[in-house]
């Protein structure tokens, strides 16, 4: 309990708590009702002396109930999103592939259409003024 995940620190002493309380007052009321101790002072006496034991149980109980339950959180759920972020990642990769590539191929359809122009224009002798298109990168 001592080197414990500082988030998580309340988690494992609430389990602790859950655990303790209920056996304190089952091993108190055992001990007053089955013990024969003859005053409250003998049953509490009784009571703390073998309450120690559920507290070492509910240690460890609660460190492998906590740690079981992280496991598990992890495997359903976080996997399942790492996957689908992964997933997700390469999609977006590849349609970013494709739109960048359609771009570049429009550039370079409509370079083409401007030298057409440009060719023509010489051919007739006009001045041609036009401004080359711009490339996808500005």
């Amino acid at each position: 309990m001592f080197n414990i995940f500082q988030r998580l620190r309340w988690v494992y002493l609430s389990v602790f708590a859950a655990q303790v309380v209920p056996m304190s007052a089952i091993i108190t009321w055992r001990e007053s009702v089955i013990g024969g101790h003859s005053s409250p002072y003998d049953v509490l006496v009784a009571s703390v002396l073998k309450i120690d034991d559920v507290c070492y149980l509910s240690i460890l109980t609660s460190v492998i109930i906590v740690d079981i339950g992280r496991y598990l959180v992890g495997i359903l759920i976080e996997a399942p999103q790492d996957r689908a972020y992964k997933q997700g990642l390469s999609q977006g990769k590849e349609q970013g592939v494709a739109e960048e590539r359609q771009r570049w191929l429009e550039y370079d359809a409509s370079v083409r259409d401007y030298n057409r122009r440009f060719k023509d224009a010489l051919e007739r002798g006009e001045p041609f003024n036009e401004p080359p298109p711009q490339s996808p990168t500005t």
